[in-house]
């Protein structure tokens, strides 16, 4: 299991809402989200799609909204690349590339994860 940080910014005038994302190895990847405060924050899969507004960015970090990569297929490797595919709700797509770095983690509890 690891997760993906970054930003991701609407450059249209409508609405953008990311429903899915993809990579060619086939991982599972879910949009997760932070509930709770302080040391009760848990971590679960959004419900419905990830809105970005026209003009605005959706900060994935942690602490917060992340990407998560679930059941890797194969192991990340610290300074490479992987290629994901964004897919929306309107049926249009585009891939960006994540650089892979180390990362400790934020702390959040992964209870509801076990086994993954």
């Amino acid at each position: 299991m690891s997760a993906a940080f970054g930003i991701l910014h609407n450059t249209s005038a409508t609405p953008i809402a990311l429903h899915q994302i993809s990579k060619p190895q086939g991982d599972e990847i879910q949009i997760h989200e932070m509930r709770g405060t302080g040391t009760g924050m848990t971590m679960a899969q959004l419900e419905g799609d990830l809105v970005i507004e026209p003009g605005k960015d959706a900060v994935l970090a942690p602490g917060g909204n992340h990407l998560m990569f679930m059941d890797l297929q194969q192991p990340l490797v610290v300074a490479q690349t992987e290629r994901l595919t964004l897919e929306f709700a309107d049926g249009s797509s585009t891939e960006v590339d994540f650089p892979i770095r180390n990362f400790d983690g934020a702390k959040e509890s992964y209870d509801e994860h076990a086994g993954h």
